[in-house]
């Protein structure tokens, strides 16, 4: 039962809840670290123009793109919808990681019949202050996220 409370079923990803116990663990001992967030680009126009089946897929290939790009000793969630969190040792190159990411995605779309060619993702990203909350540095990566899809979308932006 603690496994169904803790994983998303589709994707096998921690789900939000576990995401916030242990990021808010880590953030307590002090450890250093960045907190990316990214958000899968026009994701209703894949449910609407490919149906939930085409959906899925996509948000499981995410998954597992993030998952495979992520730095040992990351945790990788999917924390809503299409949105998911990466909260990484702060000395990853984050402009690196989501290169790596956008390239992943680009060249292992997601099949789908309807025929996905190329999915993106807009990622914001926030280094945590010493003693920073979650929440305040979730507002900070969520501000930066929503300044990437706002500048075009496919691409990162950093928190201040």
């Amino acid at each position: 039962l603690d496994t169904l409370a803790r994983r998303d079923a589709l994707t096998g990803l921690d789900n939000r809840r576990a995401f916030v116990e242990a990021a808010r663990a880590r953030l307590a001992a002090g450890e250093p670290l960045q907190l990316l967030v990214a958000d899968i680009d026009h994701f209703k126009r894949i449910n609407d123009s490919m149906g939930h089946a085409a959906g899925d897929e996509a948000l499981v290939h995410a998954a597992g793109v993030l998952t495979q790009a992520a730095p040992h000793g990351s945790i990788v969630a999917r924390i809503g919808g299409e949105e998911f969190a990466l909260l990484v040792p702060a000395a990853t190159d984050p402009t690196a990681l989501v290169a790596r990411i956008a390239a992943e995605l680009a060249h292992m779309p997601a099949p789908s019949a309807a025929g996905l060619k190329r999915m993106t993702c807009s990622f914001g990203v926030a280094a945590a202050h010493p003693g920073e909350r979650l929440d305040s540095l979730l507002s900070r990566a969520d501000a930066a996220l929503y300044a990437a899809k706002d500048g075009g979308r496919d691409r990162m932006a950093l928190a201040s």
